[in-house]
């Protein structure tokens, strides 16, 4: 399974570019963060440490500009009953798609930071990773 990324434009970049951390190696993802964003899905696994990875499809409404609200909808193992939602606004968003980026440069791995699924689950999970 791979990840691929194009770039967005440099209008895109400069509408998001104030809202993303001043981490210049973030801020190097963010033309890729913005479009895999506009594809609307990604298709990864949640690494399990000793366990199996469970695979997951999330897929999202993409909006206009980073103050606008997406729903991202996450389904695990392809099971209905696995399935899950959360609002929140596109710059967060995007901030989480870098950091998606970047362990997929650092591991191969497409998967979300254990931040993301405090939030998706709305629990507080280990800093672990």
């Amino acid at each position: 399974m791979g990840l691929e990324l194009r770039e967005a434009s440099p209008q895109e970049v400069g509408l998001y570019s104030p809202y993303v951390k001043k981490d210049p190696e973030r801020r190097a993802q963010l033309s890729y963060a913005i479009g895999l964003y506009k594809t609307g899905e990604l298709v990864g696994e949640r690494v399990v440490e000793g366990g199996l990875n469970v695979p997951f499809v999330a897929t999202w409404r993409v909006a206009n500009t980073p103050l606008d609200f997406t729903v991202c909808k996450f389904i695990f193992d392809n099971r209905p009953e696995l399935s899950y939602e959360l609002q929140l606004r596109n710059d967060a968003f995007m901030e989480y798609l870098i950091d998606v980026i970047l362990l997929y440069n650092q591991k191969q791995e497409i998967d979300f930071p254990i931040s993301f699924y405090s939030k998706l689950f709305r629990i507080e999970l280990s800093k672990l990773e």
